[in-house]
């Protein structure tokens, strides 16, 4: 079974479902790629973020790695290389597929999946389907945590004392996950520090897209 780079809520690895697992190892899920992607890499020494987007050559994408982990407090966004890439080479272009790096994990949806679930004991009716197959490629646990990866590195950069400025305001051990006090960080950082705010809408939008997310369509190129 295919437990690299997969995670769940835990932290730990889970399985993919046999259907997202079958599309993967036959190469069906590239199928399903949708522009913007990005997907995030890492290795002991650096973290990037990849992008990939259309281009006005349409024989052409347009590749950009963000190098994260190298980013300066006075930049406000890490430094980024760009490639345009033939669409053929999509998926063993150098810019994408990165030597020594591997991808960040992919969150699986905690949803169960049952055949008849919706309709009575019946086969569900197509739009509970199709409800339940996209929350299974793209699923809201591995967007917020693909989120709070790119927010943690982006306050270490910005604001490495994040944690002792939501402690001085609040009670640290009331937020009981890290979503929660993620949210509470961010919210912190919108009211009283707005350059460095806009700093973090400018990173959401050039490396985070509601899109389905590259560390699935690329997990076998990553294997």
């Amino acid at each position: 079974m295919w437990t690299n780079n997969i995670a769940n809520k835990e932290g730990g690895n889970n399985k993919l479902n046999l259907g997202i697992e079958y599309l993967v190892r036959s190469d069906l899920i590239k199928q399903f790629i949708e522009f913007p992607c990005s997907l995030f890499v890492e290795n002991d020494e650096f973290k990037v973020v990849v992008t990939i987007n259309k281009s006005r050559n349409k024989s052409k994408f347009c590749v950009r790695n963000w190098f994260i982990s190298n980013c300066k407090k006075e930049q406000p966004i890490p430094f980024v290389k760009e490639y345009m890439v033939d669409k053929d080479k999509l998926f063993e272009h150098s810019a994408i597929i990165l030597q020594g790096f591997s991808l960040v994990d992919f969150r699986c949806s905690f949803s169960e999946w049952s055949r008849n679930r919706g309709n009575g004991g019946h086969p569900m009716p197509d739009y509970i389907y199709k409800n339940y197959f996209d929350n299974q490629l793209s699923p809201l646990e591995n967007s917020m945590n693909k989120e709070m990866y790119l927010w943690n590195c982006f306050t270490k950069i910005y604001v490495p004392s994040i944690a002792r400025l939501v402690e001085a305001i609040g009670n640290v051990g009331f937020y009981s996950t890290e979503l929660n006090l993620s949210f509470e960080e961010q919210k912190l950082i919108e009211e009283h520090f707005k350059n460095i705010w806009n700093y973090w809408l400018k990173w959401k939008k050039y490396m985070l897209f509601p899109t389905i997310p590259g560390e699935l369509i690329f997990m076998k190129e990553y294997q």
